[in-house]
């Protein structure tokens, strides 16, 4: 991790269910069910989009699915 780069937050019990996992930094999120093995990164530049199969251990952490009503793990869904 690198001096200027957050944290990436988890969500709290007390945090409302469909938005508790809007507070992760720099989430790399599916958007498209029948691509899941593309996600978008979202940065200071804008967006690009990632190959899921060449993320690290750590940044599986960060990857997120988008449910219509929020977004939710993706580690569940890809399993």
């Amino acid at each position: 991790m690198t001096a200027t780069s957050k944290p990436v937050m988890f969500p709290s019990s007390s945090t409302p269910a469909r938005r508790r996992y809007d507070v992760i930094c720099r989430p790399l999120v599916i958007t498209d069910p029948s691509r899941p093995l593309t996600a978008v990164k979202t940065g200071s530049f804008g967006c690009t989009t990632v190959n899921v199969r060449e993320l690290k251990p750590v940044e599986r952490y960060r990857l997120l699915r988008d449910a219509g009503s929020g977004i939710e793990p993706a580690m569940f869904w890809l399993g």
